[in-house]
């Protein structure tokens, strides 16, 4: 299929299915809802509700498919759409203190705790 082609069957999707995506194509309806229900429907890296924000929450890959990361439930964890689109496909960052390289908070392994803090709104 061209570009073209391709956009065009994409647009066409999300006109009809406004909440649709690749991921949502790999992530089954299932799989969603028990990634959302394991995250008592909480951002798991804001910990904000998602009735609490404007847009749904979204499944993202802890590590992306872009990484080979797979489409299971053990890679899978809930987010806002700002955390989500903010991490993007990135597994570690340069910590700017020691310009080391780390590897980003993963939800099924690290505490919250460790590695965000949260005053009053402000995480």
């Amino acid at each position: 299929m061209s570009r073209l082609g391709l956009f065009l069957a994409l647009s066409t999707t999300l006109a009809t299915q406004p909440n649709a995506s690749a991921v949502a194509s790999e992530v089954g309806v299932r799989l969603r809802e028990q990634v959302a229900a394991r995250a008592k429907f909480c951002g798991e890296y804001c910990l904000i509700h998602e009735d609490d924000v404007a847009f749904p929450h979204q499944v993202d890959h802890i590590i992306s498919r872009k990484h080979d990361g797979k489409s299971v439930l053990g890679n899978l964890a809930y987010a806002c759409m700002l955390c989500n689109r903010h991490k993007g496909s990135d597994v570690a960052a340069i910590d700017p203190a020691t310009e080391a390289v780390v590897r980003l908070y993963h939800p099924r392994i690290d505490p919250w705790a460790d590695h965000f803090s949260q005053s009053s709104a402000i995480i």
